[in-house]
């Protein structure tokens, strides 16, 4: 369970400033160690084309009005789950009673102090990159894996960092049997605690500015509205309010406008990298390809109605895993480079950057067709 906060207020007049002790930043750090003892709900879910169809109808006229027609059989809108589109599933229960004062899961912060949560980054294996959406039973098991605290935690610029791990299996975890645990998708998350918030997330002014890399094998540009926004929070049970409520989040955060949503910006970037796969394999003539895992880092918000450019390249091929599955995948694996930039030419800067990693594998090889 979250504790109260260990922030103390002292109140003169009008005005009132916060601080923690010593001994209370020693007992904060000691609850933070214990968060990983925290039992976090399983959720089960059956994986039918229903939410991931209603996820496209979403996506829709932000991506390449073109694309469905390039894919041929690999992505089957019917028959598979496509790369991120988990994240509409397994909603999780949360009451309102469970949910902090922005909206988000209470379960995750270290108290009720750290009031502010930002999405840090993350990374996804895609154990069975090809899962059939034929109504099986699932479920998710969510943990909290590690903590971290950047700073002094006497100061209210520090931050603590979450590591979450969610494990999707094939069978209802209930069930016995050999194949029972065993895992469709790994995630972990990285999300970020604050006490208070700092200049770079508020003022677009005083954001770090990283150039972003060079030479995109291909791109694609569009702008989240607030429609997509809602959209995206309602499918995925999510009531962060940085996402839906822009008064709130310009009196709390005070940031000027809504933020996209970390997952929303990790299915966009899987999206147009499938774009980018699809015409590699095109101008090469190569098998085609699927996602096998990506990390990536959110390096500056990114905020509604703002235009943004998501970008791929090819890096390098890699060699096949000796854990790679049978039969043997056509040819190595390749190494690619994704990410998110805001602004164009010399006053572009970077948003989110991801590494990924495809294997080149058809169908009949997965023994599915």
């Amino acid at each position: 369970m979250c504790r109260r906060p260990l922030v103390c207020t002292v109140r003169r007049g009008v005005n009132q400033r916060h601080y923690i002790t010593a001994a209370a930043a020693d007992a904060m750090r000691h609850e933070i160690s214990l968060m990983p003892d925290r039992e976090l709900p399983t959720v089960h879910d059956n994986l039918s084309s229903s939410s991931h169809r209603l996820l496209y109808s979403a996506l829709k006229d932000y991506l390449p009005p073109d694309r469905m027609s390039r894919y041929g059989h690999m992505v089957d809108t019917t028959r598979f789950l496509p790369a991120g589109h988990h994240q509409v599933y397994f909603r999780p229960p949360t009451r309102d009673s469970e949910l902090t004062e922005d909206g988000t899961d209470r379960r995750h912060a270290p108290d009720d102090s750290w009031k502010y949560r930002v999405w840090a980054g993350g990374q996804i294996q895609f154990v069975q990159p090809l899962i059939p959406l034929n109504n099986q039973k699932a479920a998710m098991l969510e943990r909290i894996v590690g903590t971290s605290i950047a700073g002094d935690l006497t100061k209210l610029d520090s931050k603590v960092y979450v590591q979450i791990e969610k494990m999707i299996s094939r069978k209802h975890i209930l069930e016995s049997g050999p194949d029972a645990d065993s895992p469709l998708i790994i995630e972990r998350r990285d999300l970020c605690f604050l006490r208070q918030i700092p200049p770079s997330l508020a003022s677009p002014e005083a954001q770090r500015k990283v150039p972003p890399p060079a030479k995109a094998y291909y791109s694609h540009t569009l702008t989240p509205t607030p429609t997509l926004l809602f959209r995206f929070s309602a499918l995925t049970y999510n009531a962060h309010a940085i996402h839906i409520n822009p008064e709130f989040t310009k009196q709390e955060y005070g940031i000027p406008k809504l933020l996209v949503h970390g997952p929303l910006s990790l299915v966009l970037m899987l999206e147009v990298l499938r774009d980018a796969l699809s015409r590699y394999e095109r101008e090469y003539g190569t098998s085609p390809y699927i996602i096998r895992e990506i990390s990536y880092k959110n390096w500056a918000p990114l905020f509604v109605n703002e235009p943004m450019t998501i970008c791929s390249k090819k890096v390098r091929d890699i060699p096949v895993p000796d854990s790679a599955p049978s039969p043997s995948p056509r040819g190595p694996w390749q190494e690619w480079q994704v990410w998110i930039q805001k602004g164009e030419g010399d006053g572009a800067s970077l948003a989110v950057k991801g590494t990924v990693t495809v294997e080149p594998r058809t169908l009949e090889a997965q023994g599915i067709i």
